[in-house]
């Protein structure tokens, strides 16, 4: 499957950036599949906690909207402080949720493959 991959991170104040989920869009499907970090508190004050938990779900909502590609668009197009998104990088797969799950362990939790 042809796939494309986009990680999200955080910018802690001071500037320290923090990877946060990862998006992977199926582009034969125009689907977006997004796994974000589940823990917030040791990241973020209580105020961007709060807004950190919910974007899981967002991004999921508006992407069934819009779709995967328009979503990554605008998120391409309008972030730019407190969350970023790299450039996204394609991927092949044929397993997508292996895929997010492996690239999440080597983006987010800095797990590297023993390849």
């Amino acid at each position: 499957m042809d796939a494309k991959f986009s990680v999200l991170s955080f910018a802690r104040p001071g500037g320290t950036l923090i990877p946060i989920g990862v998006l992977l869009l199926d582009r034969s499907e125009d689907q977006l599949r997004v796994l974000l970090r589940t823990k917030w508190d040791d990241i973020a004050d209580a105020d961007d906690v709060e807004i950190l938990a919910s974007l899981s779900s967002d991004l999921m909502q508006v992407s069934r909207e819009i779709g995967g590609r328009r979503l990554l668009e605008y998120l391409d197009d309008t972030l730019s402080n407190t969350i970023r998104i790299t450039d996204g990088e394609f991927q092949g797969s044929n397993d997508l949720d292996t895929t997010l799950h492996d690239l999440f362990r080597r983006y987010v939790e800095g797990e590297q493959n023993s390849d």
